[in-house]
Formats: C-alpha cells, sequence, structure tokens
C-alpha cells in the first residue's frame, strides 16, 4: 500500500485500481474491471424443476444479484447444478437497460454472468436454464428488485 501523509493523518490508498465507476461501468464485463473483488450479494434466487418423474421439486441451479460498492455497479451471475442441463440465459434489467447473456455451459456446476450496469437504478436478475438436448426450459426464477 502506498501512504501519503495529508496534513494531520495518513491515509492509505489502495493497491489497485477499478476500471469504471457507475454509468461509465454500463455493459463492462466485472471480472475484467475487478469490479468482482468487493462484490457483495443482493439478492439470489433458486431455479427449481420437477424431478423426471413429477415426485418432488429440486433445485437446479440459482441466479445472484451482485454490487460492487468500489465501481458502483450491479451484474448477475446464474449458477447449474445438474449435469445435462448446460444451455443457460440471463438478464439483467430495470425500466432502461436489459443486459442478456447466454451461453452454454458444460456439465456439473457451472457459471455465467451478465456484463455491468449503473449501480443507482434499480434493477432484478431472471435466470433460465434448459436442457440442451429438449426445447424446454427446467428452471426458472427472478430476484427482487434492488
Amino acid at each position: 500500500l502506498f501512504a501519503a501523509a495529508l496534513g494531520c493523518g495518513i491515509f492509505a490508498l489502495p493497491n489497485h485500481a477499478f476500471a469504471c465507476f457507475g454509468s461509465s461501468c454500463e455493459s463492462l464485463d466485472p471480472v475484467v474491471t475487478g469490479c468482482d473483488q468487493d462484490a457483495t450479494t443482493l439478492a439470489s434466487k433458486p431455479l427449481l424443476d420437477s424431478t423426471p418423474d413429477g415426485s418432488r421439486v429440486v433445485s437446479v441451479g440459482g441466479v445472484v444479484l451482485f454490487y460492487s460498492p468500489a465501481c458502483h455497479s450491479k451484474w448477475a451471475k446464474i449458477e447449474s447444478f445438474a449435469p445435462g442441463r448446460n444451455l443457460a440465459s440471463m438478464e439483467i434489467s430495470n425500466s432502461t437497460t436489459e443486459l442478456q447473456s447466454v451461453g452454454r455451459m458444460g456439465r456439473g456446476a457451472q457459471t455465467l454472468y451478465t456484463k455491468m450496469t449503473n449501480g443507482s437504478l434499480p434493477v432484478h436478475a431472471c435466470g433460465d436454464i434448459f436442457w440442451l438436448s429438449l426445447p424446454q426450459q427446467s428452471g426458472s426464477g427472478c430476484t427482487a428488485n434492488y
């Protein structure tokens, strides 16, 4: 850490700089910018599906809404827990912006995340997990607005 003497005290400056703040983070990658380094979870929602025989409901994944105080930005991540369900789509949206990520996830626990949006705007995150071999959705859910 670099310390700077300023009048009556010494202040420690962070050892890394973030690539954006607030509206300048729009549509940027949270990992590439370093905004994921101080991420906090605002909300999460399990993605549920019925077992093949319909006897019970199980979690096949989840969608999480994140906030970075240092970047003042928000983004979402989806995770799949079920082998064979490896196509996912998700969005983070508000009244003016919708950022979508669609991608193939490998078998097992895999993740997919959106680009960022301004942290001042109230947003919610939605996620869907699909069977790759069937044209049907197997898990879906949305967080509340934050």
